[in-house]
């Protein structure tokens, strides 16, 4: 059972809609089209407002999804799929070191 520390612990790890927003420099409408398309997804949702919660790493894929329209002039499914790639590379990069 986790201790109450742990759940803390995790807990402060998770970002509001409205805080990756802020850290990120975005409008609400921006974000939403990210959501939309898959860059980010919730990890988690709060108990008493059933509000979504995102991991920290979705304010890096949300800076890399700004780049990639930017200086690629990619859509955001574009982006998207770019991130999700990029992903699979780390994920198969980890499984050979570990192996």
């Amino acid at each position: 059972m986790q201790s109450d520390i742990d759940v803390y612990q995790s807990i402060s790890h998770l970002l509001s809609f409205k805080q990756i927003c802020n850290r990120c420099g975005l409008p609400q409408k921006k974000l939403t089209e990210m959501l939309d398309y898959g860059v980010i997804t919730p990890s988690a949702m709060t108990i008493l407002d059933h509000e979504a919660l995102y991991e920290t790493d979705c304010v890096r894929k949300v800076h890399i999804a700004m780049r990639l329209c930017r200086d690629l002039e990619l859509n955001m499914a574009g982006a998207a799929l770019a991130i999700e790639l990029l992903d699979e590379i780390n994920s198969l990069r980890e499984r050979l070191q570990i192996d």
